[in-house]
């Protein structure tokens, strides 16, 4: 009998044994742990660009076609361009709801007008948004910057490079307005077929980076 009782208290003094350090191995490996998400707000700048009064910002092409004016000439019926007269178009780029400084680049495809003979981009003028376009114009003028030209899939093409649209300090783009001027000298060349000359003009305006 006295055996048995030594063998029964050894017995679960080894089962209080085991209980305790199964314990004690839960205790070391827990801890509390609470989880959460949420949502960091981010301002975006906003991107708005216009283009001669439309809004380009997911458009492709301008629904109205890009005026051009001849300059007047006694020799050469009114509104019409021919041989020795000359005339231009304005490109208007605003981005005064843009919130970001960008470029632009002007694209003009004169594949069509080597044909014709001495008709050509002769140059452009820049004005800022406070500046007056001349509201007459009897020739064009001798101090034009400069196109740079540009073949791409056998087209060829005048290209206008701008600076950059800076923002305000209301921290929004600007507006400018490209003036471009072309002539035809006279050079001889093929009759047109038609009494209108298509001229695609393509206008990019991409943010700056710096």
């Amino acid at each position: 009998m006295t055996s048995k009782k030594k063998k029964s208290g050894f017995d679960f003094l080894v089962f209080l044994f085991v209980i305790a350090i199964a314990l004690g191995s839960y205790s070391s490996y827990s801890k509390y742990t609470s989880s959460i998400s949420g949502n960091s707000s981010v301002d975006v700048a906003a991107w708005n660009v216009v283009v001669n009064t439309e809004d380009i910002t997911n458009a492709t092409e301008l629904e109205q076609e890009i005026s051009f004016t001849p300059i007047s000439s006694q020799y050469v019926a009114a509104g019409k361009m021919a041989p020795s007269v000359g005339g231009y178009f304005d490109v208007i780029i605003d981005t005064r709801n843009a919130e970001v400084a960008s470029t632009y680049t002007i694209k003009i495809d004169v594949t069509d007008l080597e044909s014709l003979g001495g008709f050509n981009v002769a140059g452009y003028e820049v004005y800022e948004e406070n500046e007056t376009l001349p509201s007459s114009v009897t020739e064009i003028p001798e101090d034009l910057l400069s196109v740079t030209e540009t073949t791409i899939s056998e087209r060829t093409y005048k290209v206008i490079s701008s600076g950059i649209l800076t923002l305000d300090s209301n921290g929004n783009g600007s507006k400018e307005t490209v003036r471009v001027y072309l002539e035809w000298d006279g050079e001889e060349g093929t009759n047109p077929n038609s009494a209108t000359v298509q001229i695609p003009v393509g206008v990019t305006v991409e943010q700056y980076f710096g």
